[in-house]
């Protein structure tokens, strides 16, 4: 056997080196006692298998990568998108040349997708919001003003009765406009709001009550007006049964006013208005 067979064969190709430093083939450092291999030229590398499946994951990454590009890409698209741009004053916006065709315009917004936040309030959640202190001081400000009217119908009669039982023609007038009146006030009663109010519905209970029977007994007193001015003003008064009618009709009207002061009272001091009394309505 040769010298250069009794060597070293090289780490990396398998070459027989001999007592070389480096190997005569791929020049790689050959470790020896005389000649120690410098650190930095010691081969570290990885076997080819293991370089082959480094290289082998690359493409993956690099599709991945590309997906996830994309992805951010669509995700910007459609966020631009939905931001509601208005192709037609800015056709530029879409990536369209200046002064190039305008895009179409961009169609009406579908109410049924429009924002919650700026939606009408539907009449329920609007009532239900409005049902605070300024809807109540304005129920009771026009119960006020209703009862201010009838205050005023109710100081009248009394001398319409008195005009028609001297035989005047003018208290019958005054009757008949009293009574119409009447009906008007019972109407706006009727269809008065009063959901705002603590108390309200046996309040308007009341009030319709005592308005209804005011208005029936000044319809018997017109009635009764009516036919003792026809009949010569002869005859008792108080033996009429259309008179006697409207007394009775007036007493039950009395009992439903008695019934709404106790209720109105509370309601009047609460909004700063006048309480009121049962002759006064």
């Amino acid at each position: 056997m040769s010298e250069s067979r009794s060597g070293s064969l090289c780490g990396r190709c398998g070459a027989d080196a001999g007592r070389l430093a480096r190997c005569p083939r791929c020049g790689a450092a050959l470790a020896s006692p005389e000649h120690p291999p410098p650190v930095a030229e010691l081969d570290f590398r990885r076997p080819a298998k293991r370089r082959r499946a480094r290289h082998a994951r690359r493409p993956i990454l690099v599709l991945a990568c590309a997906a996830v590009v994309l992805g951010l890409a669509w995700w910007a698209f459609a966020a631009r998108g939905a931001g509601g741009i208005d192709t037609a004053a800015n056709p530029e916006a879409i990536g369209g040349p200046a002064g190039g065709t305008p895009a179409s315009p961009a169609p009406p917004a579908d109410p049924s997708r429009a924002d919650p936040s700026r939606a009408e309030p539907s009449p329920a959640a609007s009532g239900s919001a409005a049902a605070g202190p300024d809807r109540a001081a304005e129920q009771a400000a026009r119960i006020d003003d209703l009862l201010s009217e009838s205050s005023h119908a109710r100081s009248g009669l009394g001398d319409a009765i008195a005009a028609v039982s001297r035989c005047r023609r003018g208290g019958l007038a005054s009757i008949g406009r009293i009574t119409a009146s009447r009906r008007a006030q019972l109407a706006r009663a009727r269809e008065s709001r009063v959901d705002a109010l603590a108390g309200g519905a046996p309040l308007k209970r009341a009030l319709v009550e005592a308005l209804s029977a005011s208005y029936e007994a000044d319809t018997a007193f017109l009635s009764w007006a009516s036919r003792h001015l026809e009949g010569g003003c002869r005859g008792t008064i108080a033996g009429d049964p259309r008179y006697r009618a409207g007394l009775a009709r007036s007493e039950e009207a009395g009992a439903a006013k008695r019934r709404f002061v106790r209720a109105w009272r509370p309601i009047a001091a609460a909004h700063r208005l006048a309480e009121r009394k049962v002759d006064e309505i």
